[in-house]
């Protein structure tokens, strides 16, 4: 008999989809792009419907809800400790997002296909770490209420993730806005997106009007220098447009004199 308090291979196998047991990270993340430019938000199909069916039951049979830590922002939480599962969602992310998280925002396989130089991918130690630190909770948006939608902020993480535990059909409205990506958020049940926790993803949840909308949030904290990596990126487009006007790339990131003649 299976128990969802234990992390295990039967465990991974009933409740992961397929996508992120093959760990085949290029075939199903999806990248949002707003007029055809990347925003280095991640979103993919993630846990089966059974998953997230047991966790908002278990969260609303014990129901705990409640404003917890986060004084900045009033929310109605529920930590996902108190219904017995940080352990075991703690071993998950470790097996598997931490790794999906360094493939999204490392791609030094990408460069390496494209032939640029291995001096310009990323340091090893930029994305892994040997000590991660999680906050897991559990949302619940409640139309009507104080609790019926989230203001614009910052994570305080290094990354975060979000589980989205039912359809967007079980209620109106909602959905994560993402102020500068210009970007509305819905995905499907089951599916988790990722973005850093940094100053330049300020997002928000939008109101619900009614049915309420339960979500999965991980605040991920590791040292990940995301100023190097999104200054390696740039030198990366850079090689890549004069790769693709027929140009030797010479070093990467090295843009051309404005004197004539060189």
């Amino acid at each position: 008999m299976n128990n969802f308090f234990i992390y295990n291979d039967e465990w991974k196998q009933r409740y992961l989809t397929r996508d992120i047991l093959s760990r085949d990270w290029e075939m199903f993340i999806d990248e949002v792009k707003t007029r055809g430019v990347g925003r280095d938000i991640y979103y993919f199909p993630c846990f089966r419907e059974e998953f997230c069916d047991k966790v908002v039951k278990m969260a609303n049979d014990l129901n705990l809800w409640g404003k917890m830590g986060h004084e900045s922002y009033r929310t109605n939480d529920t930590w996902l400790r108190n219904i017995g599962l940080d352990d075991v969602y703690n071993e998950f992310i470790d097996e598997y997002i931490v790794d999906l998280v360094e493939y999204a925002y490392k791609t030094a396989d990408n460069m390496n296909e494209k032939g640029l130089s291995k001096e310009y991918q990323f340091a090893q130690g930029n994305v892994e770490s040997d000590t991660v630190m999680t906050e897991n909770f559990i949302v619940k948006y409640i139309p009507e209420t104080e609790n019926d939608s989230l203001s614009c902020h910052c994570d305080d993480s290094t990354y975060s993730c979000q589980v989205s535990l039912n359809n967007a059909s079980e209620y109106t409205g909602g959905g994560t806005w993402y102020t500068k990506q210009e970007t509305l958020l819905k995905p499907p049940k089951g599916y988790m997106n990722v973005h850093p926790g940094s100053l330049g993803f300020r997002h928000g949840a939008r109101r619900v009007y009614s049915g309420n909308r339960y979500t999965l949030v991980s605040f991920i904290r590791q040292d990940i220098d995301w100023e190097k990596i999104e200054r390696i990126k740039e030198e990366v487009r850079y090689a890549e447009q004069k790769q693709s006007k027929g140009q030797s790339t010479g070093e990467i990131g090295r843009k051309p004199s404005k004197r004539s003649g060189t």
